[in-house]
């Protein structure tokens, strides 16, 4: 059996988040990352299983654990990657602050980017060519005195939505204006510690992709129980 941790209407402010930064700027998203590691668990994937939005499910693929080498100084406006401009960024920032929800506010910056500030999205890490690592911001955030994590993926792709396939997606919407947002609940355990995140997957027509991402996990990666958004 499956449990949600959304809370009415909460986990709608984190698709507002993907679709501003989507919609409104023009960006794009990384796709899953799962991470490996010693006694880790995630949550069992149910297939055959009937997906809200989607004509057909695919089978679920055996998960993989994989990362990216990156080599280099990082700087804004790397030709190699066109679609991320110092001016693009900076933009991107500011509307994902203003997405955020009136109830939910930013208590520190980057786990990630020592000393960086909150949900600031960073230049696309020199990586192969065949790879388009994409930006990223992130943040832990508060809401009704608990904390979270935020994580905003950002990226360039060719090839549209990914067919719906079991274990990558609980529901599936088609916008209005072509754009697709997929969302999922998940879980997962690293030796016996359970943290809960929520996705919002959003697919503009131009091609971007974001992946917005909240957890339960604040800022000493310690789980709360609660998802922020």
């Amino acid at each position: 059996m499956r449990m949600s941790l959304r809370r009415g209407g909460v986990w709608t402010d984190a698709i507002v988040v993907g679709v501003v930064v989507a919609v409104g700027v023009v960006a794009a998203g990384l796709t899953h990352q799962p991470m490996g590691q010693s006694g880790y668990v995630s949550e069992p994937v149910e297939y055959p299983v009937d997906i809200p939005g989607c004509e057909s499910v695919e089978p679920p693929e055996e998960e993989q654990f994989y990362g990216v080498f990156t080599l280099g100084q990082e700087s804004y406006d790397n030709p190699a990657y066109p679609w991320l401009t110092s001016k693009k960024a900076h933009a991107m920032s500011i509307a994902a602050r203003d997405a955020l929800p009136s109830q939910v506010s930013l208590v520190a910056g980057s786990s990630f980017w020592p000393g960086g500030d909150p949900l600031v999205f960073q230049p696309v890490a020199s990586a192969d060519a065949a790879y388009d690592p994409g930006t990223s911001a992130d943040a832990e955030v508060t809401r009704d005195g608990v904390e979270g994590s935020l994580t905003v993926n950002v990226t360039r792709v060719d090839d549209g939505p990914k067919p719906c396939q079991a274990g990558w997606l609980d529901a599936r919407e088609t916008l209005s204006d072509g754009t697709v947002v997929d969302t999922r609940d998940t879980w997962d355990e690293f030796d016996g510690d359970r943290s809960h995140t929520n996705f919002a997957r959003v697919y503009a027509p131009d091609g971007s992709v974001v992946v917005a991402s909240s957890s339960d996990q604040n800022a000493d990666f310690e789980t709360t129980g609660t998802v922020p958004l």
